[in-house]
């Protein structure tokens, strides 16, 4: 090859080295770090992260706390303000319950007046009837009823004297009879001059026996009550085939004998009558 081949290519060569140099020196820049380098590296990357971490994990625990208290304050004020209304609430149930023990204590106080009124009131009604009964008995005492006794006449002397007859001849006792009415078919209430005279008439009304003739005490109503009782009672005994005699306010039923007891308003035995 000429020397002017030679030049020539040493010339394109010159031209090319730059841009070549050029390339060399921007690989260069790059940094070619050893092993060693790598893993310092990392470990500079793994110490932030668990600084990142561990801020992470200190502000959510400071989070945590946070709400904890908050939490915690909130539930004292509710607790306070529950206790003040649970306060207020016994408050007033207790007014609320003293109020109607007072009413309730005023309705039994009232109660119990009123059962006291009723009592005194019943109490002063049965002296009453008690005190009537007797003036009524002691109208009556000396008065009989007779019954099946057929009497055509309706004046009043006419009746006296038949009924004087009667007991005269069917009685065989001699009365003085006061007054004679007749109350309704053949009844007659028959009053004697005093209360011998009536006695004498009952004792021998036993001369009646097996006749359609009755001689019986004239009766307040409340005796009669009392009377209808005992022959219910009579009655029952009769039933059960016992020897049963009745008489006023009394009743022998086998031989034992009972009387009225008006406190207790029934029958109850006794030695003698």
């Amino acid at each position: 090859m000429s020397s002017k081949g030679t030049e020539r290519k040493k010339r394109d060569r010159e031209v090319e080295s730059p841009k070549e140099n050029e390339q060399v020196f921007q690989r260069s820049k790059i940094t070619v770090r050893s092993p060693l380098q790598s893993r310092e590296k990392e470990n500079q990357e793994d110490i932030e992260m668990e600084e990142v971490k561990k801020m992470i994990s200190e502000l959510a625990t400071q989070i945590r706390d946070d709400i904890r208290d908050s939490n915690k304050q909130l539930l004292n004020e509710w607790n306070t303000q529950l206790k003040e209304e649970l306060k207020t609430i016994r408050e007033e149930l207790k007014q609320t319950r003293d109020q109607l023990q007072g009413q309730n204590q005023e309705i039994r106080d009232k109660y119990e007046e009123g059962k006291r009124a009723k009592e005194e009131m019943g109490k002063r009604v049965g002296e009453v009837e008690s005190q009537l009964d007797r003036m009524e008995r002691e109208k009556r005492r000396n008065k009989v009823v007779m019954m099946g006794l057929d009497i055509e006449t309706g004046e009043q002397k006419q009746i006296i004297g038949k009924v004087t007859k009667f007991l005269e001849e069917k009685v065989k006792v001699e009365s003085k009879v006061k007054s004679a009415y007749k109350i309704a078919e053949k009844v007659y209430v028959v009053e004697f001059e005093n209360r011998e005279e009536k006695i004498n008439v009952m004792k021998s009304k036993k001369n009646l026996k097996g006749s359609s003739i009755y001689i019986n005490d004239d009766l307040t109503k409340t005796e009669r009550k009392i009377q209808n009782k005992i022959k219910e009672e009579a009655t029952k005994e009769r039933n059960k085939g016992k020897v049963v005699r009745m008489g006023y306010k009394k009743l022998t039923v086998d031989g034992r004998n009972f009387k009225w007891n008006e406190e207790e308003g029934r029958l109850k035995k006794a030695e003698n009558f």
